[in-house]
């Protein structure tokens, strides 16, 4: 692997001209290793968090559901003891 560093202006000229090779050197690199690795460590994170978080959408609806009918439940017996006061 060549250190940019230590090139001389007339290979980084032809460097410049070089994509295929610049994008090899970056390859190549630890650091751009080490980030990939980041993302795509983080890319099965979010993958996993994505597939709980769904598992978890029937729950959420049924509670939701049983909201409502204990709310309604509630309104029904406030309106029962208001007719009774």
């Amino acid at each position: 692997s060549v250190q940019v560093g230590a090139l001389r202006t007339s290979e980084l000229r032809e460097l410049l001209e070089d994509e295929d090779k610049i994008s090899r050197m970056i390859r190549s690199s630890k650091k751009f290793q080490r980030l990939r690795y980041a993302v795509e460590t983080m890319l099965v994170s979010n993958e996993k968090l994505a597939k709980s978080n769904l598992s978890q959408k029937p729950k959420f609806r049924d509670a939701k559901l049983l909201l409502g009918i204990k709310y309604k439940e509630q309104e029904n017996l406030r309106s029962i003891m208001w007719a009774k006061q």
